[in-house]
């Protein structure tokens, strides 16, 4: 192409590349060659934005490749991070719930939990149930030791028991004593002791169980097994004074067959008689108190019986008792052994 040599920086003499500024001001690129046997010079002109303008477009490209790239591993690592700390932030909740239920379980358990520091014995901790039998706040406990609601245990005893439970020599230890409630007031409590060790925290967890009811089943088991005991004395002195009045009677028929020709000692063996025959009656009583003898229910009358046994009942509750015995009107009769 045959055209007017722009200025460029550089000598026309030599075929080479040179870059200069074009008509116009625009940046170019030429490549300028002798044409031989003449004094022509062959320029081929580009301008240099269109030599780099694929380079630009490709790096454009790829820049807003790697930006996507970029964006995209930005927004998977956010969103692993978002999960992440949902999971993280869910499970502290869940263990904050857990922790928070828990100690509400335990504070409204209607048996004593204390919580015991190892080193002040005070309490730490102490159960609704716990201040509900001592008489006093949470807040007034954790400021007292057990030796305050339970004295006679002893400081030395109770220090050497607490080692014990430390050193690892028992595992639980379960005592009986009593506890002084607020007013003055005291009660059974069984208590169960153990040493926990709980992350970085080392605690006393005691466990106590009023046992003022079982200690009432207990007595009343233990009248129980007196009344037994008294009831089967009762039943072998029955029968063995069953065996005396059969003696009695028969001799007392003896004694009538041969008075027969003498009123006035059969009428002293027939009161003989008549007393043997209170007298049985009285041990068939012993034999039913005992629970020796099938009963034999009958129809009759509660007043009649009860007219029968005053004078015996009389004799038997002593002159310090005043019997009063109020009879029924219109009193049915009822089914009943009369032992």
């Amino acid at each position: 192409t045959r055209t007017e040599v722009p200025a460029v920086h550089a000598v026309l003499g030599r075929d080479g590349i040179v870059e200069g500024m074009g008509i116009g001001g625009r940046p170019v690129i030429s490549a300028i060659r002798a044409v031989p046997d003449s004094p022509w010079f062959l320029i081929t002109r580009i301008d240099v934005a269109e030599v780099y303008a694929p380079l630009r477009q490709q790096m454009w490209l790829t820049i807003l490749l790697v930006g996507a790239l970029v964006a995209a591993a930005g927004a998977a690592l956010a969103s692993v991070w978002r999960q992440r700390r949902g999971q993280l932030f869910r499970q502290r909740y869940e263990a904050e719930r857990d922790r928070a239920w828990l100690r509400e379980v335990i504070a409204r358990s209607r048996n004593e939990v204390w919580v015991i520091d190892p080193e002040t014995l005070r309490f730490t901790f102490a159960s609704r149930g716990a201040c509900a039998n001592i008489g006093y706040r949470e807040e007034d406990l954790v400021r007292m030791t057990p030796l305050d609601l339970a004295p006679q245990l002893g400081e030395p005893a109770l220090r050497a028991l607490l080692d014990e439970l430390r050193r690892g020599e028992r595992e639980v230890a379960e005592i009986e004593t009593v506890h002084r409630r607020r007013d003055g007031s005291e009660y059974p409590v069984a208590m169960r002791l153990q040493y926990v060790a709980a992350g970085d925290r080392r605690v006393f967890l005691v466990l106590g169980d009023d046992i003022s009811e079982r200690r009432g089943m207990e007595e009343e088991l233990r009248q129980a097994q007196k009344m037994e005991a008294v009831g089967r004395l009762a039943g072998g002195i029955a029968h063995d004074f069953n065996n005396q009045i059969f003696v009695i009677n028969g001799y007392c028929d003896l004694l009538l067959a041969d008075a027969r020709d003498q009123p006035a000692i059969a009428r002293e063996v027939e009161e003989i008689k008549k007393a043997a025959a209170r007298s049985a009656e009285l041990t068939g009583q012993l034999l039913a108190f005992s629970r020796k003898q099938i009963l034999a229910p009958k129809v009759l009358d509660a007043n009649a019986e009860l007219s029968g046994l005053e004078a015996m009942l009389r004799r038997l509750i002593g002159e310090d008792v005043r019997l009063t015995i109020r009879r029924a009107e219109s009193l049915g009769r009822g089914k009943v052994d009369p032992g």
